[in-house]
């Protein structure tokens, strides 16, 4: 076994993932991180290259089907792999999960983001980090409300004005797990902005008169019970509406 100075990054083909494993060298001063998608996760997960020894474990890919009709699939993307990645030899085990776990109304997503998180507690005993992110903002998400507000100017959305979101930024997560190997930060962290913003607001602050729809979102996990990054760092302590300028701002 050989202990490599490179990390393993998961759900490389968009998002997070993807903005955490072309970022991640260059960040950290380590390799060229190992990407892992769909396509070639089990193979490599059955490679020699697996039997080395990884500095983190970065675990961003999830099957977040809505309409789940493929079971297996589901479960041996968001289960089974969560475990095979486990028993991978690492200094320290990172998970991105969600504060969707929060929600009174059960659904497959946040159910097993919590079998997914208690997984990865029980196996890495204790050399973890679960975050548990609100909305994400950065330049390999999907587009989603916010960003048609801001780019369309004849947008229909199918949300209300005074739908509530958190947003935090994909640098800001990168930035908070390179900081967590420096100062030996463990366990699960509520990763979120101080404040929320409705849909409502962006609009008014950007100038835009976005088409609503009825439904109303509400961000779950607002009364947050655990550590936040803003008592962890001060460069953290920013609100939605901070993130979304620079997010726009670039």
């Amino acid at each position: 076994m050989k202990h490599l100075n490179k990390s393993v990054v998961t759900g490389v083909n968009s998002g997070l993932g993807k903005y955490i494993f072309e970022n991640w060298a260059k960040s950290s001063g380590e390799e060229e991180p190992v990407g892992l998608n769909r396509s070639n996760s089990n193979s490599w997960l059955d490679s020699q290259e697996s039997y080395d020894h990884y500095n983190s474990i970065i675990h961003c890919a999830f099957n977040s089907s809505k309409n789940v009709e493929d079971y297996k699939s589901y479960i041996e993307d968001n289960i089974f792999m969560t475990l095979r990645l486990c028993d991978l030899k690492y200094n320290k085990f990172v998970y991105i999960s969600t504060v969707d776990v929060y929600s009174e109304e059960e659904n497959y997503y946040n159910m097993t983001k919590k079998v997914a998180e208690s997984i990865v507690i029980s196996r890495s005993q204790k050399h973890c980090l679960v975050l548990r992110c609100s909305a994400i903002l950065g330049p390999t998400m999907r587009p989603n409300s916010l960003t048609r507000i801001i780019n369309d100017e004849d947008a229909q959305l199918s949300l209300s004005e005074d739908s509530r979101f958190n947003y935090v930024l994909q640098e800001d997560i990168l930035k908070f797990i390179k900081d967590s190997e420096k100062n030996n930060c463990y366990g699960v962290v509520d990763f979120v902005s101080e404040e929320d913003v409705t849909l409502g607001d962006i609009s008014r602050k950007y100038n835009k008169s976005p088409r609503f729809g009825s439904y109303k979102y509400e961000s779950v996990g607002l009364n947050y019970t655990l550590e936040k990054p803003s008592r962890i760092s001060p460069y953290y302590k920013k609100t939605s509406e901070q993130v979304i300028e620079e997010f726009i701002n670039g």
